[in-house]
């Protein structure tokens, strides 16, 4: 399949915008982090020189998808330190209470060490505080950091990334979440990995993460700041290795609460032996739903409206045939969305 970029539209409250790149502010990595086998390409973006952008490629072996061309650690590293959801209102803060609703029927007691990891302005963690939990965060992004600290008057919330934080903190936790931030993260695997390390023998790991079915593919190929997609079968090994049992999960959202153990039980083993690899008919079987129906077919072009935030996207269908990989075409600049 090959499409032609042709334009996207972005409202003044959308806290995504588009920029334009260059072929030098991209870095390129094939490794798969979770089983180290050589990923390959499946959708990437090249401008009229032949030069590529953003390319993603899936593993082959256990279906991580992830960015392997993308911008540098370092724009990365500037980009959540200091630009991060900079265009969302100042005063957006309101108390979710999702997490916490979600964990409550695994919580035998109050007064529990609690870790948001990525506490975003806090409106997660504010809850636990509420609940007479003694509640940490830590969060990249200066501004929302600092939201946290001024909503949250009980709690611990330090600014920097959550992989040095762990690394540095000598305390264990007896519950700690990560709440749609893995996809974000350049290894979500060492997050994780880290994350269960500082965990209390029977604490309570819970993660949600975007999956690739959900994704819009027209978004999904152009959004440089979601780096990877994360589902069971990809997290067997790691789940395996930290002794993670499941205590509950889904798929439409992806989410886990893990229970730290000595040994995998039963049930967790059946889980991981039923998850299914994401692979190249699946990936096909959703870009073809979005580009490939009926109106793309009369008028050889596809808009993709996103209602909620007033948004699109609109591509021309050069090539039809539903084969991997998908080739965007662009001018000379190499555009993406960060947020």
């Amino acid at each position: 399949m090959i499409l032609e970029y042709v334009d996207f539209f972005f409202d003044k409250k959308d806290h995504c915008w588009l920029e334009y790149t260059e072929s030098g502010d991209y870095v390129e990595d094939h490794n798969c982090n979770g089983c180290n086998s050589t990923m390959v390409d499946f959708v990437y973006i090249r401008n009229d020189k032949g030069e590529k952008g953003l390319t993603t490629g899936v593993c082959g072996n256990c279906g991580y998808i992830k960015r392997t061309r993308n911008l540098s650690p370092d724009i990365f590293h500037d980009h959540f330190s200091n630009r991060w959801l900079n265009l969302r209102e100042k005063d957006d803060f309101k108390e979710s209470g999702s997490v916490f609703k979600t964990l409550k029927p695994f919580i035998r007691n109050t007064g529990l060490s609690v870790l948001d990891v990525g506490c975003g302005n806090g409106d997660q963690l504010i809850t636990f505080e509420k609940n007479g939990f003694k509640t940490y965060g830590v969060e990249p992004s200066k501004s929302r950091s600092e939201t946290a600290k001024k909503n949250l008057l009980s709690s611990e919330i330090t600014n920097g990334f959550s992989e040095n934080y762990l690394r540095n903190s000598k305390d264990l936790y007896d519950i700690i979440y990560i709440e749609n931030v893995l996809q974000f993260v350049e290894d979500p695997f060492t997050l994780l990995k880290l994350a269960s390390q500082k965990l209390k023998q029977g604490g309570l790991l819970y993660i949600k993460a975007q999956r690739f079915e959900w994704a819009g593919f027209a978004m999904f190929s152009v959004i440089s700041i979601i780096r990877s997609y994360l589902d069971l079968y990809s997290l067997k090994t790691t789940i395996e290795e930290n002794n993670l049992n499941i205590l509950k999960n889904s798929d439409s959202p992806f989410q886990v609460v893990f229970k730290k153990g000595d040994t995998l039980n039963e049930k967790t083993k059946k889980v991981l032996s039923s998850a299914k690899k994401t692979d190249n008919i699946l990936i096909s079987k959703v870009a073809s739903k979005e580009f490939l129906g009926l109106r793309s077919l009369i008028s050889g072009a596809v808009e993709i409206k996103n209602k909620s935030m007033n948004r699109s996207m609109k591509f021309k269908v050069i090539d039809r045939t539903p084969s991997l990989p998908i080739e965007v075409h662009t001018s000379e600049k190499l555009p993406i969305v960060l947020k």
